[in-house]
């Protein structure tokens, strides 16, 4: 996947223009360095028409250019964060330009954006703890007393 949006060498231009925070957010989303069903699949072993996304129920593999701009599961949280012109009858070029815009505000919203799908397909915060609480209670519940 990287391949498509890096085609030449140099310095990308969204490192010298984003936070600290929002360069390592990026850069791990276009290094593959995320929990994507292509990427975990990958780690499992799983052959690539086994990596479906988990978000919605379309079959298709769930890889950087379907979360970004097919999954309708995201389709309100795209809506709020990418231009209609990049979602709307979605293509490999139009992707292309979303990860290698030089706009800062577009790489700061797909930032946003990644932020929000890794809420989605990660457990959320509030999930983990929630969890992290259920099992203390259950496995020392005199603790609670």
């Amino acid at each position: 996947m990287y391949r498509i949006f890096k085609q030449n060498f140099g310095m990308e231009h969204y490192l010298k223009t984003l936070s600290p925070k929002n360069k390592k957010i990026f850069v791990k989303f276009r290094t593959a360095n995320h929990h994507l069903p292509v990427e975990t699949g990958r780690w499992h072993g799983q052959s690539i028409s086994e990596r479906v996304c988990t978000l919605c129920n379309s079959g298709q593999i769930g890889d950087e250019f379907h979360i970004i701009l097919e999954c309708k599961s995201l389709d309100n949280i795209r809506k709020n964060h990418l231009c209609k012109y990049y979602y709307q009858n979605p293509n490999i070029i139009k992707f292309k330009e979303l990860m290698s815009t030089n706009k800062k505000k577009m790489s700061e919203n797909l930032c946003f954006f990644i932020v929000k799908i890794y809420d989605t397909v990660l457990y959320p915060l509030s999930t983990l703890l929630s969890l992290l609480m259920y099992t203390c209670i259950i496995k020392y519940p005199y603790l609670f007393i």
